[in-house]
């Protein structure tokens, strides 16, 4: 699997001026198989950017779907696991709104109240803000 550029035709905005000097054409990408086929376009739109297609052809093709059950799933059962810990988790993140938006209360602030209360190392990535 690759990434290449995908032309589209911008039939958005186009502008009817005849001293446009934009051209109508915006560059886009598809992931491709390795003989040049393309596998995914976005229903024919094209990705943004690299990054996107990046995304999708990990989550798409290389198994990160999988690896997102896997995680949901695990987080589900730490917190069956861990009685009240996710009621914890919403009262802490609830009165300490102000300071998580202003990014004065972090995760590392949330863990360690974890650690106290409960005596137990919780992953980061089950912390969602």
């Amino acid at each position: 699997m690759k990434i290449i550029i995908y032309k589209k035709k911008n039939s958005e905005n186009v502008i009817e001026d005849i001293y446009d000097r934009f051209n109508n054409i915006e560059d886009r990408f598809a992931i491709s198989d390795d003989n040049g086929n393309i596998v995914d376009d976005a229903q024919g739109y094209g990705y943004k950017s690299y990054k996107n297609a990046q995304k999708v052809m990990w989550y798409r093709f290389g198994g990160g779907n999988k690896k997102m059950d896997t995680i949901k799933n695990n987080k589900k059962d730490f917190f069956k696991q861990h009685d009240g810990l996710e009621e914890f988790l919403n009262e802490i993140i609830e009165d300490n709104f102000k300071e998580v938006i202003n990014k004065e209360f972090t995760k590392v602030n949330i863990l360690k109240a974890v650690k106290e209360n409960f005596n137990i190392d919780m992953p980061k990535e089950y912390i969602t803000l």
